[in-house]
């Protein structure tokens, strides 16, 4: 057995200083957006830039909390998230058990191939999704939306979902058909708890899957009330300018309900982005 030797202090706080850094880095841009450009309306044209804002407006704010359209817009994305991660765990789920429990002939090239679609442009699908959509007189509905998010999220959705079910011991299935279930049981009742905290942060990664898509759903939604927040934010682009700060106080408050989701599934969430790791 090889002894491993601790860190020493100066290397402990180099890491830790490093990890700070790292997050300050990535933290920044967020600063910038929530507490500059949308707190005052002249802070970006500053120059030198002023880290620090000297004063607090949250006109900006308060004006698109009262804006009918901009909640209009976040209730479009929520109910549009919301059904991307339901019907992507409705059928990914039962998918990923299937590639991870069943054993048939091609299940590996058919694991892969689900995985390839995922290699293939969202861009080099937007005509044929968007004529398939005409056919069916599906345009401008969310429901589209939700079909065309859930074909992008779902090859993800297995494969993660198989990682979940492949670090759960088979003996413990095994017990239960001994005595007497039948796999739907199986699954219900004992596969499906183990794999609760997978399945969280699966769903959590369809939920902003269909939370900030932005192409698809420009693409096949023309009426301002069906619009989701990604395409609301951006037609504060204009033609001629750009309302910036108005733009950085939605692009904020839109930030806001996947990152209070995280905070309340957290734990659930890097649970299950473990899960996978050491297969029982």
């Amino acid at each position: 057995m090889i002894a491993t030797r601790k860190p020493g202090p100066l290397r402990r706080t180099g890491h830790a200083l490093g990890v700070i850094a790292i997050c300050l880095f990535a933290a920044f841009p967020i600063y910038w957006m929530g507490a500059i450009g949308a707190l005052k309306r002249d802070a970006l044209f500053h120059f030198p830039p002023a880290l620090i804002p000297t004063a607090i407006d949250l006109a900006n704010f308060t004006t698109l909390l009262t804006d009918p359209r901009f909640l209009t817009w976040i209730v479009n994305s929520l109910k549009i998230a919301a059904g991307t991660a339901f019907f992507s765990l409705l059928i990914g789920v039962p998918g990923g058990f299937a590639l991870s429990r069943f054993r048939y002939r091609g299940k590996q090239t058919f694991a892969v191939m689900v995985l390839s679609t995922k290699m293939i442009p969202t861009i080099v699908l937007i005509i044929p999704m968007f004529k398939a959509f005409v056919y069916f007189r599906m345009l401008d509905s969310h429901a589209a939306l939700i079909v065309g998010n859930v074909a992008f999220a779902l090859p993800i959705v297995v494969w993660m979902m198989r990682s979940v079910f492949d670090s759960i011991p088979h003996e413990i299935e095994e017990a239960a058909l001994i005595d007497g279930a039948n796999w739907f049981q199986v699954f219900w009742r004992v596969t499906g708890p183990l794999a609760l905290p997978g399945l969280v942060a699966t769903g959590i990664y369809a939920f902003i899957e269909g939370w900030d898509e932005y192409l698809l759903a420009r693409t096949l939604l023309s009426s301002e009330d069906n619009w989701p927040g990604s395409v609301g934010i951006a037609s504060f682009i204009g033609n001629y300018g750009v309302d910036y700060t108005s733009l950085m106080a939605a692009a904020a408050l839109f930030s806001i309900p996947p990152v209070v989701l995280f905070m309340f599934v957290q734990r659930s969430f890097v649970a299950g982005l473990g899960a996978g790791a050491v297969k029982g």
